[in-house]
């Protein structure tokens, strides 16, 4: 995210239902990269939280389209590849809920705090308050989008990527056994 910056606290949104319900109107499962649909699915269906953007983390090299999901080892090792940033961007209610969503959130970072990070985009925040973005990306690029790194860093971040979204996707579950 360009405009990464460290996690602002949550404040007041009297319009929060009126945007979970808009934001629930216009994603749709054609807009959303396949390895993460279930969990964007998932933020969407709590009460206290709602999808706003997300990128299941693109590496391409070569003529590769951009929205490229083939795994890291098929890439040859000689090729410098171009990432795009793994990230899910979401709104949380300033609630009991959305403050205990936003602390489990925030111990995801321990599966690699050198490539993990969690935080507010200023961008996200300036449309939508108490937004909040999970990103995988090197801590030295953290406030870029897509980078250009090596195989072996790729190896790795792709390692860390699939870790977290595994761990988000149980969250996200037992979140939802939570409120039935």
């Amino acid at each position: 995210m360009e405009t990464f910056t460290g996690l602002k606290p949550l404040t007041e949104n009297p319009f929060f239902h009126s945007q979970q319900k808009r934001s629930a109107d216009t994603i749709r499962g054609e807009n959303i990269d396949p390895p993460i649909a279930e969990i964007v699915s998932l933020i969407s269906s709590l009460p206290y939280c709602f999808s706003l953007q997300s990128c299941c983390g693109h590496f391409i090299y070569g003529n590769k389209d951009l929205l490229n999901t083939d795994p890291v080892h098929e890439i040859p090792s000689d090729k410098q590849i171009t990432y795009r940033i793994a990230f899910i961007a979401f709104c949380a209610d300033n609630s009991t809920e959305g403050v205990k969503l936003l602390h489990e959130i925030k111990s995801l970072v321990n599966i690699d705090p050198e490539y993990i990070h969690f935080g507010c985009a200023e961008w996200f925040w300036d449309l939508q308050v108490n937004s909040f973005v999970l990103q995988v990306v090197p801590e030295r690029y953290k406030t870029c989008d897509k980078i250009v790194i090596y195989h072996p860093e790729a190896l790795h971040i792709e390692k860390i990527r699939d870790e977290l979204l595994d761990q988000l996707g149980l969250l996200f579950k037992k979140k939802m056994k939570e409120i039935k």
